[in-house]
């Protein structure tokens, strides 16, 4: 006795419940080339190279944002940055501004010396002797 004789009637709506699961399950992928993998088969959901984002991953993330699917939000000081990169989420300082997020005292240059207001609070030592110039 086979399958179908066994479930009589049953057997076309089993067949069509495995096609539509079939359908269902293999989502066409529409990625546009900025992705890590294809994409998830399961949903067609495109995973997004870091500094893409976007339902197909062809935007590129906006700005203050990165990473993969743009979700990373730079913590760049906005005032004292040209920009963050979009990969990676590193601060790029205006002229003369330091630290990590660009949030630092600027580093003053004139022509015969330079302020490197970090110097002012040494880890150790009294702030008596910083050296101000060249020649010091």
């Amino acid at each position: 006795m086979g399958l179908a004789s066994f479930l009589g009637d049953r057997s076309s709506d089993i067949t069509r419940m495995v096609k539509t699961a079939t359908i269902e399950c293999a989502k066409e992928c529409n990625c546009q080339g900025n992705q890590l993998r294809t994409c998830r088969k399961s949903d067609g959901f495109c995973i997004c190279s870091p500094g893409y984002g976007g339902e197909n991953c062809s935007k590129p993330c906006a700005m203050w944002r990165y990473g993969s699917e743009c979700l990373g939000r730079c913590q760049c000081h906005v005032n004292n940055s040209i920009s963050c990169d979009t990969i990676t989420g590193v601060c790029m300082c205006q002229s003369g501004y330091i630290s990590e997020f660009c949030e630092g005292a600027k580093v003053v240059f004139t022509e015969n010396f330079f302020i490197d207001f970090r110097l002012l609070q040494p880890l150790t030592g009294s702030r008596d002797h910083v050296p101000l110039s060249a020649n010091d």
